[in-house]
């Protein structure tokens, strides 16, 4: 089983806490009722990040793992984890990738190899070594979509900061432009300069061409991206 540690989700799932600010000095002598109330306002508390796991794995038969899988949900929830999707390879559709919220890092990281993991995914009928990536999520588009395709690429960059501005100007209007909608923007939970990056895809062959285009392999020189993009390509069914 090969396990990676990511920083994979933006994407983001975060909540903003807000406190009402309240004036509670008395009127001193002599003022008026037109004496302006100043209030200060508190600073907006910054969104703390969430981690997924996404486990990756060929199957037998895609059914019989679903069956074994659906009745395993107390057993997920006991190391902190809920499903967020599943989804199905496109081009092996016996390529199944579950991607789930952790609650609580250490326990999602000893759920890989816990021994009645192993035990369930032999009898779900999964095929050699998954790959489980650890992603620490930083942006998150929580919204629904219609779109049920989804990609997720991984690369290594020379400074996530650096690569996040350069990601940043070139925007997602012109990604969207080209079939790929943001959805997550995470990193590797040991390692920030490993990023994740998930899309809806709106148009598979406008996204195929972008990846392939002399325009983005620039913009990744430009961008600090030491390593050739690896993408996932698969179809959320649930």
């Amino acid at each position: 089983m090969t396990i990676k540690y990511l920083n994979v989700s933006s994407l983001l799932l975060a909540m903003f806490l807000l406190f009402g600010c309240k004036d509670q000095s008395k009127e001193k002598p002599g003022a008026t009722t037109d004496t302006p109330i100043i209030k200060t306002e508190k600073a907006t508390p910054p969104v703390k990040p969430i981690m997924i796991v996404v486990f990756e794995h060929k199957v037998i038969d895609f059914e019989k793992w679903r069956t074994v899988f659906n009745t395993q949900e107390a057993f997920r929830a006991g190391s902190g984890l809920s499903v967020l999707s599943i989804g199905r390879g496109v081009n092996d559709t016996n390529l199944v990738y579950v991607v789930m919220k952790a609650n609580n890092i250490m326990a999602a990281q000893d759920f890989p190899t816990h021994t009645e993991t192993k035990e369930l995914m032999k009898k779900a009928g999964v095929i050699g070594s998954p790959m489980v990536h650890f992603v620490s999520v930083l942006r998150y588009e929580v919204s629904d979509t219609s779109y049920k395709k989804r990609m997720m690429v991984e690369y290594n960059v020379k400074g996530f900061q650096a690569w996040l501005k350069a990601y940043d100007e070139k925007g997602k209007n012109v990604r969207a432009e080209h079939g790929l909608i943001d959805r997550t923007i995470g990193h590797e939970l040991s390692d920030t300069s490993n990023v994740y990056l998930f899309f809806d895809i709106s148009d598979i062959k406008k996204a195929k061409s972008r990846l392939a285009s002399s325009e983005l392999k620039q913009f990744m020189k430009d961008a600090g991206i030491v390593t050739p993009p690896t993408s996932h390509l698969y179809k959320v069914i649930e």
